[in-house]
């Protein structure tokens, strides 16, 4: 893994595809990790201080959110469980954050955030969705068609209708274009099966409407699948 300083990932002239090959090492080292979540500060420090310095560049690195903390803790996203999350623990409690964020080569604008966290949003509302159909459904992979522990297996929208495309089409449609939230509150203890500490997005309760509108759409179009984490990755989608 590659040692660095604050000075040298702050560097304008570093390029984000630098930074993100750096991110991308230290996913795979984290994967050789056999128990998680666990703390980084315990299992792996020397990750720990490269993350500390790493966030540095996050968009709200200078908020309470951020401030004092005492450890860094990898766990599974609950939406995209095929990805590790990092969670800062400090006297807010255990909070996730993007490392994605912090590679990137400026900050990001206001209009980018607030495209950022509504399909953020978008993504938790269908939570519920997602969870019914996996509890439904025999436990085999779609693609290379193993039987495997329902834990084992991801909820994934099958192409051409992905999840980019249907959210997509559905934010086309001239009457949501008209009533798209802008702002969001934390889907933690607001959205069923969302745990508690997620840094996941929701909507808020005056925009139920374009939720609903949204999670009907979503239930009525969507083509899901259950794939093992090997062909989860390997699609790409």
């Amino acid at each position: 893994m590659a040692n660095f300083t604050e000075n040298e990932w702050n560097n304008p002239n570093m390029l984000a595809k630098e930074r993100d090959m750096i991110r991308k090492n230290i996913i795979k080292d984290i994967s050789l990790i056999q128990s998680v979540p666990c703390s980084l500060k315990c299992k792996r420090p020397d990750i720990f201080r490269q993350i500390m310095i790493m966030i540095t560049r996050h968009p709200k690195y200078n908020t309470e959110r951020f401030s004092n903390i005492s450890d860094i803790i990898i766990r599974y996203n609950a939406i995209n469980k095929k990805d590790v999350e990092f969670c800062a623990v400090n006297h807010l409690g255990i909070n996730a954050f993007s490392l994605k964020v912090c590679c990137r080569k400026s900050i990001e604008t206001q209009d980018q955030l607030q495209q950022r966290g509504l399909i953020d949003a978008m993504r938790s509302e269908i939570v519920p969705q997602t969870q019914v159909f996996k509890k439904n459904k025999s436990p085999i992979c779609d693609m290379c068609k193993g039987c495997f522990d329902i834990d084992d297996l991801d909820v994934d929208h099958k192409p051409p209708l992905t999840f980019k495309k249907l959210s997509s089409i559905f934010l086309d449609i001239p009457q949501n274009k008209q009533q798209i939230p802008t702002n969001f509150t934390n889907s933690s203890g607001v959205i069923e099966g969302i745990p508690h500490g997620s840094q996941t997005n929701a909507f808020l309760k005056k925009d139920v409407c374009f939720k609903n509108a949204w999670c009907t759409f979503h239930e009525n179009n969507c083509d899901l699948r259950l794939l093992c984490k090997p062909c989860h990755r390997k699609s790409g989608v």
